[in-house]
């Protein structure tokens, strides 16, 4: 990232951590943010520093902290971001000129926040610039936390409560093989539609990639890097789609090419699974969702792959059916709390607590039930989360068959999380039967 000097993308990234922090989406607020801008060079800074900002907030804020002590909880928000970021790039991007970030982000606070802070700024910075290697040992953190939890916490920026939670659940070894991966950048996960006839440049341009990580049936590509292949013009022609490798492994892991039909893709949201089947030639499916703006992106969606219209409609399904036939197969993506795709949406990490937790549980558990009503006899129940939870994975869904013993189901197949994976990501997948 050498040479980046356009300031606009500094100020680009530090508006879209506002509307971030406000409620909004990240991917979402980096889509808008680089709407109008053109060079790729910048459209990389902005995406790096919004990302890598929420990535390592609370090491970040660690570092401010132990250098302004008394004062920090008065200090402006805007002005800790503006810290925060000068500090990511001093530490993390070594392609920035440490002065060059300095230069910029004090003269921005001087600016645009108050001309009082400017001193504060300057010193603070230029410290982190003389003590960066500190920083960026592990020690500094270890030696200013008061436990193992505490460390874990700060150095991967992750809520105290997550990380016990984390430990709890898997132990100490598991949960630190899985807090170093939050941290990382996802790869790049790409789906290709066999349905259209350019699909094959593609998939040999990917087959020579020596960037390719993981790959499944010419069909589903984990990359580290894309800048051999044009992404937007191939996903605009319905050639590809860009999906996480993990969300759409889960599906064949869970035996999806054996699922009988009709299928109902209960939470179907911008029709990331549906549009996996309906290209492997599983029809009829069914597809529904709570929200009508995902419902208009999934026709959206069924309109560029050039796939065949499918009923969709909106529906609440935790409260009712508007079935009149029941499917064979149901398959709920089932809205969680995200914690396995952290390293994709680190702001995430501002949203959950324990009610949300148990909101969330509280909605998985009425969704499972509608299903176990709905499905027919002998019919398959799939249910999937992105989350290492165990309360909204293997827990809960024992507690279901549990709670349903005159329904008589069993498990079939079941997905486990295993931190072990290169990916970066974990889903938890189970396939139900109701006998």
């Amino acid at each position: 990232m050498k040479g980046y000097k356009e300031l606009s993308s500094r100020e680009i990234a530090i508006n879209a951590i506002i509307k971030i922090k406000k409620g909004m989406h990240i991917q979402h607020a980096v889509d808008i943010a680089l709407q109008n801008v053109q060079k790729k060079q910048d459209k990389a800074l902005i995406t790096e520093l919004v990302y890598g900002y929420f990535r390592l907030r609370e090491r970040l804020y660690f570092i401010l902290r132990s250098r302004i002590r008394g004062q920090f909880k008065k200090l402006p928000k805007k002005f800790l971001i503006c810290m925060n970021l000068a500090v990511y790039e001093i530490l993390y991007l070594d392609r920035i000129p440490d002065y060059a970030s300095v230069n910029f982000y004090v003269e921005y606070i001087k600016k645009r926040i108050s001309p009082g802070l400017t001193s504060l700024a300057n010193g603070v910075l230029r410290t982190v610039c003389r003590k960066k290697e500190d920083f960026l040992s592990h020690e500094f953190y270890i030696e200013n936390t008061e436990s193992n939890e505490k460390f874990y916490s700060i150095y991967y920026s992750m809520p105290l409560f997550l990380v016990k939670t984390l430990i709890f659940q898997y132990g100490d070894k598991d949960a630190e093989i899985f807090l170093k991966k939050s941290i990382c950048k996802p790869f790049i996960g790409i789906r290709i539609n066999k349905k259209n006839e350019s699909s094959k440049e593609i998939i040999n341009l990917l087959n020579k990639n020596n960037r390719v990580k993981q790959k499944i049936n010419n069909r589903l590509y984990a990359l580290e890097d894309s800048s051999e292949i044009d992404i937007e013009y191939s996903e605009k022609h319905g050639i590809l789609s860009r999906k996480s490798f993990e969300s759409q492994k889960i599906l064949i892991d869970l035996d999806c090419y054996e699922w009988d039909i009709p299928i109902w893709d209960m939470c179907a949201g911008f029709g990331g699974k549906t549009t996996f089947l309906l290209e492997e030639d599983k029809y009829p499916v069914w597809a529904s969702d709570i929200d009508i703006k995902r419902v208009l992106g999934l026709k959206k969606e069924l309109f560029r792959l050039k796939l065949n219209d499918i009923p969709i409609f909106v529906t609440d399904c935790s409260k009712l059916s508007p079935l009149k036939k029941s499917p064979s197969t149901i398959l709920i993506d089932t809205p969680c709390s995200g914690l396995g795709v952290i390293c994709r949406r680190p702001d995430l990490k501002l949203r959950i607590d324990d009610i949300f937790f148990k909101n969330i549980v509280k909605l998985q558990k009425e969704l499972l039930n509608r299903a176990i009503k709905i499905v027919r006899r002998y019919g398959k129940i799939v249910y999937i989360t992105c989350t290492w939870n165990r309360e909204e994975n293997e827990w809960l869904v024992q507690k279901i068959i549990e709670e349903n013993r005159d329904v008589k189901l069993s498990i079939e197949k079941e997905v486990r999380i295993d931190f072990a994976s290169e990916l970066r990501e974990f889903f938890y997948g189970a396939l139900l039967v109701k006998k």
